[in-house]
C-alpha cells in the first residue's frame, strides 16, 4: 500500500523509529499510539504494517480535544480544535484504513485501564507535553508493557522540556537505559 501519511498535518519525523518498532513486534502483537492528532504518524505505522504483513493490532488512544499547548499558550488554537473538528478530520484522513486499526476515544488513564499488565508489545506516548501529563502516562502505561517490549515517545527535545524532566526522572528511578533517536526516547522493559 503507497503511503499517505505526507498529506496530513501533523509533526512526525521518526519514520525510522517508527520501523525499528515494527521490526520488533511479533506478527499479531500489539501497539498502542497515546495522542494521535489528526493521523499522520499512526497511518504510517498503519500502511507499514500492511506492507510488511505484520498483522500487528493497532490501538489508537486520543480524546481528538487537543493537549493543553493546542489550545491556549505559546500555540495558537488549530481550527480543528476550535471548531471541535478534530475527530471527524482524523477519521477522514484515515478512511481509507479504518478497518486496521481500533479507536480508544478517551483519556491516556481510561485507555490503559482497558488493557491487563504485560499485555502490549509496545506504547508510543505523545499526547500532552506537559511533565505531570507526561509522568502520569508513563506510569499508566510502564505496567502494560511486555517483558522485551518498547515505551516510547516523541519531543525528548530542549523545547520540550516537560517531556525530557519525566523520562529522565523515571528511568533514574527504575534504572534503566534509554534509546534516543529523531527526538524520540525508547525504554526496553526488562
Amino acid at each position: 500500500m503507497e503511503h499517505f501519511y505526507r498529506t496530513i498535518q501533523g509533526w512526525f519525523n521518526f519514520e525510522p523509529v517508527y520501523d525499528d518498532i515494527i521490526n520488533n513486534i511479533p506478527n499479531g502483537g500489539s501497539f498502542v499510539e497515546v495522542g494521535v492528532w489528526k493521523g499522520t504518524s499512526l497511518s504510517y505505522f498503519i500502511v507499514e504494517n500492511i506492507n510488511k504483513n505484520k498483522n500487528i493490532n493497532i490501538y489508537a488512544v486520543d480524546t481528538w480535544l487537543g493537549s493543553p499547548e493546542h489550545q491556549v499558550g505559546s500555540w495558537s488554537p488549530d481550527p480543528a480544535i476550535a471548531n471541535n473538528t478534530l475527530f471527524q478530520e482524523f477519521n477522514n484522513n484515515m478512511i481509507n484504513v479504518k478497518d486496521q486499526f481500533k479507536i480508544l476515544k478517551m483519556t491516556s488513564e481510561e485507555a490503559s485501564k482497558t488493557f491487563e499488565n504485560n499485555s502490549l508489545d509496545a506504547v508510543f506516548i505523545d499526547a500532552c507535553h506537559e511533565y505531570e501529563c507526561v509522568k502520569h502516562d508513563i506510569d499508566c502505561w510502564f505496567p502494560k508493557v511486555k517483558q522485551n517490549g518498547y515505551l516510547c515517545g516523541h519531543d525528548y527535545t530542549d523545547i520540550f522540556v516537560g517531556v525530557k524532566k519525566a523520562v529522565n526522572e523515571f528511568i533514574g528511578r527504575i534504572n534503566i537505559d534509554v534509546i534516543l533517536k529523531n527526538d524520540c526516547w525508547m525504554i526496553i522493559k526488562k
